[in-house]
């Protein structure tokens, strides 16, 4: 499922990880093996910590002010750089020596505004947060 869940889960309940080569907690005569993500145990937890998640994100959104900055601020530093910087610098190196001239213009563009993106947003963001209301 969420590879952040799966921590939660081998803490409270010592499952390593989901898969089929997990043992299952049923007993050898059992006709159909329940395989530990899918006990309740399990649901109870994944639906605690969904709720956990969900009640503390409310909290903060509430309590936070300026909600809108801070999510400005968010994607300018992780949003920026997974739609175009990223996309960019890999099929850059996914095609050094084998790309037109054309598909290297297209990749240093994405770069480009992908950079100036995420410095306009880090640049915008102090003023965001000094506006009053």
């Amino acid at each position: 499922e969420y590879p952040m869940l799966a921590s939660l889960d081998y803490l409270l309940i010592k499952q390593k990880h989901a898969g089929q080569d997990i043992v299952s907690d049923s007993g050898p005569d059992d006709d159909e093996a329940v395989l530990p993500q899918h006990r309740p145990c399990k649901r109870l937890v994944d639906v605690a910590v969904r709720f956990g998640l969900t009640l503390v994100f409310f909290f903060l959104g509430v309590v936070m002010p300026k909600v809108g900055c801070v999510t400005d601020l968010v994607g300018a530093v992780f949003m920026s750089p997974m739609a175009f910087v990223l996309p960019g610098l890999f099929h850059w190196g996914a095609t050094r020596g084998k790309a037109t001239t054309v598909e290297i213009i297209v990749d240093m563009t994405l770069i480009a505004l992908g950079t100036a993106s995420m410095i306009l947003g880090i640049v915008a963001a102090p003023t965001c947060f000094s506006a009053p209301g």
